[in-house]
């Protein structure tokens, strides 16, 4: 019974340790410890504990259950009005959400397990615990777009919460990431750690392997060390959430601004209004480019969320219609739609249909060019999908913007800890400036390399414009090339483990513990 008590604490703890630097970024070198700490726990066993997967999946609820703990703040839904039905699909939510991410532990459990009962060597295990949670990474994300799928949903490896390798973006380790993407940051942030495990635990020589990580790292570097593009001035705009009647005020801050460049959060309304209307703007006399997001309905049809570029003059010069969309916010997920309608509630789905969804676009958003410059903006939540970034700088873009309105979500300060993480892995790993302007939480600028130029949040009920020199890049990084490479290498890497491992001893009593 002490020995199950010891198990389980020591599952909850790591699960805690790894998943802090998710919520508070101080704690980054907290989480490193904790998964040198599992690994030690991993790869110490002589015997598989016999509910291994299930541990597994018990880890994976508890550290969804801290990286996702942002949601607990989040204003109940966008589906329902507040209330005890909105409580109640709220957590009903929140239990959905974290058991389905949840499940891409129980993946790698079960490979783990599979490689420790076949007896696979020391060396193979240093390379088969890194692939096997790297496909359990993936795994989780495609699976949960699968869950949240529905009339504009997308399938694939979009939901990045908890990836591992953003944990590294806050690390010298993030250069690495230019040459093996965000997969492969988790990749090597797990293989120092079991390094390190088999260097306590085996041989003082698996410490030599650290030096892999290190090269990457200072290739990584080295590579794209110089950026080849123009310097722009860049202006970035913060609203406060509870802001209103501040146009006239932007609109003198544009008159007095040298920036070439203005990203503005979503729903600004400042070039479009909430009817989606374009709006009369004083004309600054400057040749100035503005890049924001609003939705614009379409009279008797589902209208659309698109990024969209003007002038000084207000003028639209280009739109790229949003392709990544948020299930409850811009559609409804099928489950969602069951369970609703199975409540007795299917007006509510009526009501968003004809007044909340919006139109996915059937093609990924494009660069726009401005003077000497590819610019590649999205829409708020394109920032948690690193590969919609990868897809804009891959099609030309040397600088990538963010318009978003993170407060009307009310969500805790751990989703902006989350989504910073995100925006320097997508700055780094493709080599470019990221200018995010938002409406509520912070505005900020950061530099190719990561490194934080300017940030701005103004008061709940004001507005802020600041400036800053924006060194653009055209060199495209081995990751904007390639994609995420290590996840297949790490398919390859499992495969090739057992197909190359000892077959299990019948025996399997002497590989469990009771």
């Amino acid at each position: 019974m002490r020995r199950r008590f010891a198990i389980l604490l020591t599952v909850v703890v790591s699960a805690v340790c790894v998943a802090l630097g998710f919520v508070w970024a101080g704690l980054v070198g907290l989480s490193l410890v904790g998964m040198l700490g599992l690994m030690y726990c991993v790869v110490e066993r002589k015997r598989v504990p016999r509910r291994f997967v299930g541990l597994s999946y018990l880890f994976g609820l508890v550290y969804f259950g801290v990286v996702m703990s942002w949601m607990f703040n989040i204003h109940a839904t966008e589906l329902i009005e507040d209330s005890f039905l909105a409580g109640v699909f709220k957590a009903l939510t929140l239990f959905l959400i974290v058991s389905v991410l949840a499940v891409g532990f129980v993946i790698t459990g079960v490979i783990v397990k599979k490689a420790l009962q076949r007896g696979m060597s020391q060396n193979w295990l240093l390379l088969i615990i890194p692939s096997a949670w790297v496909i359990g990474e993936y795994m989780r994300s495609v699976i949960f777009s699968v869950f949240s799928y529905g009339p504009g949903g997308s399938v694939g490896p979009y939901w990045n919460f908890g990836t591992v390798g953003f944990l590294a973006a806050e690390t010298p380790l993030r250069y690495a990431g230019r040459l093996v993407g965000l997969y492969g940051l988790s990749f090597l942030v797990v293989f120092s750690a079991v390094a390190i495990a088999l260097a306590v635990k085996r041989s003082k020589a698996y410490a030599l392997f650290l030096i892999i990580p290190f090269v990457l790292s200072v290739a990584g570097w080295a590579m794209y060390r110089v950026a080849d593009g123009p310097t722009v001035k860049a202006g970035i705009v913060s609203i406060g959430s509870g802001a209103k009647g501040y146009q006239a005020e932007l609109a003198q801050s544009f008159s007095r601004s040298d920036a070439e460049t203005i990203v503005l959060p979503e729903y600004s309304y400042y070039f479009i209004n909430d009817d989606g209307a374009q709006q009369e703007v004083q004309d600054t006399d400057k040749a100035q480019l503005f890049i924001d997001s609003a939705t614009i309905p379409v009279p008797d049809n589902v209208g659309y969320n698109a990024v969209h570029y003007h002038d000084a003059d207000g003028n639209r010069l280009a739109y790229e219609k949003k392709s990544f969309l948020i299930p409850g916010g811009e559609y409804v997920p099928y489950v969602y739609s069951f369970i609703l309608g199975l409540s007795g509630n299917e007006l509510i789905i009526q009501d968003f249909q004809q007044n909340k969804s919006v139109e996915k676009s059937e093609t990924k958003e494009r660069p726009y060019v401005w003077g000497d410059v590819s610019y590649g903006g999205l829409a708020c939540s394109g920032a948690i999908a690193p590969g919609e970034y990868r897809s804009l700088v891959s099609q030309g873009a040397e600088v990538v913007t963010n318009s978003a309105s993170i407060s009307t979500l009310g969500v805790s300060d751990g989703y902006y800890t989350q989504a910073y993480s995100m925006a320097k892995f997508t700055a780094v790993a493709n080599a470019r400036p990221f200018v995010q302007a938002s409406r509520g939480g912070d505005s900020y600028v950061l530099d190719k390399d990561g490194n934080e130029q300017k940030v701005i949040r103004a008061d709940e009920d004001g507005v802020q414009l600041a400036e800053v020199d924006v060194q653009t890049n055209s060199t495209k990084t081995l990751y904007t090339m390639l994609g995420e490479w290590v996840v297949p290498f790490s398919f390859v890497m499992v495969g090739a483990g057992f197909a190359l491992a000892r077959k299990p001893r019948r025996n399997a009593r002497s590989h469990r513990e009771n």
